[in-house]
Formats: structure tokens, C-alpha cells, sequence
């Protein structure tokens, strides 16, 4: 997964090794900002048919174009939707804290329905110029389900 501001800029993360926080890493994003969505579902199992939406935050990704495209190197499918989303909060995160929000992606095992849960971390930001204080920008987030 990749997350891209409105200028086609990385948005940036932070890593929280060793703070009371859920997870590991923050993304950063902006308040009321539009954000460019990358995902890509490697079926390494070769058991995926179709995906059938994805949400973020309870909030379905609005997908602009989604693709499906043979992996030689696995022998895999990877099944690539592109879309937008805006962080649905009404005030910026307190300072401190931090916002968690489920990312859910919705597929087809043959007839079968199935979901694919994950968690994502925010700190959300009222001012741009906070945004880059600290922390490095996010090429791509990558996680594994078996």
C-alpha cells in the first residue's frame, strides 16, 4: 500500500519503537486532504478470484482504476486498485495520541466472501508544515497473511 498527497508526493511516517502505541509506525497526513491510494494484493496462494472493494476507516476507497496482472517471478496474480481517500476525522489527532483506523479489503475465494483486516496507524495534522517535522517519507507499506 502507498499513500500519496495531492501533489503526488509520499506521505511521511514515523517510527514509535519504545512509545505506548499500538503499532510500530505513524503515517502523517493531513487533515481534509485527498490522498492517492496504491494497493496491491499479491496472491502468493494463488486462491484469490476477484477483489471486491476496500475500506478505509469505514469509508470505501473510491477506486479510479484497478488492474490484474500475472507475476512471472511468484507465478502470481496481483490484483492493483487505485483510489482516493480522505481521512473522515473532524479534528486534528491530540498531541501525544494517535488515531488508529481498519483498512478492510473485501475478496472472493471462488464463491466464497472473504476479508482481509489491517490496522493503520495516523497522526493526523491541521498545518502542512507540521506534517514533515519529523519522520521519512512512505515508499510502500507491506504486510503478510498466510
Amino acid at each position: 500500500m502507498s499513500i500519496r498527497d495531492s501533489d503526488g508526493n509520499p506521505v511521511f511516517f514515523q517510527r514509535e519503537e519504545g512509545r505506548p502505541f499500538s503499532e510500530q509506525h505513524t503515517v502523517k497526513v493531513l487533515l481534509g486532504e485527498e490522498y492517492e491510494v496504491a494497493l496491491e494484493l499479491d496472491d502468493l496462494g494463488r486462491t484469490v478470484t476477484a477483489v471486491e472493494s476496500v475500506d478505509i476507516d469505514a469509508q470505501q476507497l473510491s477506486v479510479s482504476r484497478s488492474s490484474v496482472h500475472h507475476r512471472e517471478r511468484t507465478n502470481s496474480y496481483v490484483y492493483a486498485l487505485h483510489g482516493h481517500w480522505s481521512p473522515r476525522h473532524v479534528q486534528a489527532t491530540s498531541v501525544g495520541e494517535r488515531d488508529v483506523c481498519l483498512v478492510e479489503v473485501r475478496y472472493f475465494h471462488g464463491q466464497e466472501a472473504c476479508l482481509l483486516e489491517l490496522h493503520l496507524q495516523l497522526k493526523i495534522y491541521q498545518q502542512k508544515k507540521r506534517l514533515q517535522s519529523r519522520g521519512l517519507p512512505l515508499k510502500a507499506a507491506t504486510c503478510r497473511f498466510d
